[in-house]
């Protein structure tokens, strides 16, 4: 759009013989919301510049806080202990523990299906219990540890899986994290997101 068909467009008169400085500097005035006497595009174009900004920057900021978090520096002690909860996590799901899961999963956990389906802890609880199903020892591989803060941790990593689910034999390949948080001086996983690889 051309200096003179934006200011025609924002609803401001101007003169024939304007000259170009004229015309430039009303275009900045249109473009900064400061001409008078109409509801200008020019507000509105600015006001939509500062909210995609926004919109934007505050992730990027949110991104650039998560990484610069793990830079403090946590007791090797108390790493131990978080991970000792993933191990025994890992352990209960492969044992089909149901009272392992039980003190380890908090009451509000979330999971995430490599299908997107999100679950609750009943259904998570539910689906490693079933007696229709088994799952043989399984190694993790390229393992992830990642101290969010204080009282959060994430530990995850890449796994092949092999057993019986309802009866039918199964193989999964998956990456997956397990996100945990320190409640009453426990460690318990709050979430798990399960990303499909090929099985191939």
């Amino acid at each position: 759009m051309n200096v003179d068909r934006a200011i025609l467009y924002a609803g401001r008169p101007y003169r024939a013989n304007m000259g170009v400085r004229s015309r430039q500097r009303k275009l900045r005035e249109i473009m900064r919301g400061r001409c008078r006497g109409t509801a200008m595009v020019g507000s509105r174009a600015a006001r939509a510049y500062r909210q995609g900004m926004t919109r934007l920057f505050l992730p990027m900021a949110a991104l650039s806080m998560i990484a610069a978090l793990p830079a403090t520096a946590q007791p090797a002690e108390d790493n131990a202990q978080v991970r000792a909860a993933a191990d025994a996590f890992n352990a209960a799901q492969q044992r089909g523990d149901g009272a392992a899961l039980e003190r380890l999963l908090a009451p509000d956990f979330l999971f995430v299906r490599g299908s997107g389906r999100i679950g609750d802890r009943r259904d998570f609880i539910a689906g490693f219990t079933n007696p229709a199903s088994k799952m043989e020892p399984f190694v993790i591989r390229d393992p992830l540890f990642l101290r969010v803060s204080a009282d959060v941790a994430i530990v995850g990593g890449e796994a092949w899986i092999k057993g019986i689910e309802n009866g039918k034999p199964i193989t999964e390949h998956f990456r997956y994290s397990d996100t945990f948080a320190r409640r009453d001086g426990r460690w318990m996983a709050v979430y798990t997101q399960i990303t499909g690889l090929p099985t191939q």
